[in-house]
């Protein structure tokens, strides 16, 4: 690989120092405009304060935000980083492994939504955590090696989880599950 700046070129742009040998090391090219679009979330926070004065569901989304405690804050934070990460890998995976990570993009963006307009929002985001990461382990175990922005994602998704596990009313079960997933 031709080092360019903190890029390298070759087969695949890669961000960093180059690596010979497991993906794990390497920024795709390919997977780079994922974490670039991270930076969406701020400007469309920016935006809805913006106008909130003047646009109803702005002003919802603000101030269901603010009513919220800070650990559902970070959760809706969290929920809408993997939402954008997942929304922005579809044009890297192809077939039904695409259409799953378009699915997942919107339904974790609705359970974002659901979390600032004071809905039932646990079971959803629950349910798609869950299931985001029990099918990365699996195409992972399938013989397709992580890289940094997958494993990113992963870890953005273990925290909401934890978030979405906590228990709301001391329930011990919860509790322990969401004790479980941090040790996992």
């Amino acid at each position: 690989m031709t080092p360019l700046g903190f890029f390298h070129l070759g087969a695949e742009l890669t961000l960093g120092a180059a690596s010979t040998g497991n993906p794990m090391y390497d920024v795709p090219g390919d997977h780079l405009p994922a974490l670039l679009s991270l930076a969406a979330l701020p400007i469309a926070a920016a935006t809805i304060r913006l106008l909130a004065p003047r646009v109803p569901l702005a002003a919802r989304l603000l101030a269901g935000y603010q009513a919220r405690p800070p650990l559902h804050r970070l959760a809706a934070w969290l929920l809408a980083a993997t939402a954008v990460l997942h929304l922005a890998l579809v044009g890297h995976h192809d077939g039904v492994l695409g259409i799953l990570m378009i699915v997942d993009g919107v339904l974790l963006g609705l359970a974002t939504l659901l979390l600032l307009t004071g809905r039932r929002w646990r079971p959803l985001a629950g349910f798609l955590l869950i299931g985001s990461l029990i099918a990365w382990a699996g195409v992972t175990i399938a013989g397709s090696a992580p890289d940094q922005v997958g494993m990113v994602t992963k870890l953005i998704e273990l925290g909401a989880l934890a978030i979405v596990l906590t228990p709301v009313s001391g329930a011990r079960i919860r509790g322990a599950m969401a004790g479980m997933t941090m040790v996992l």
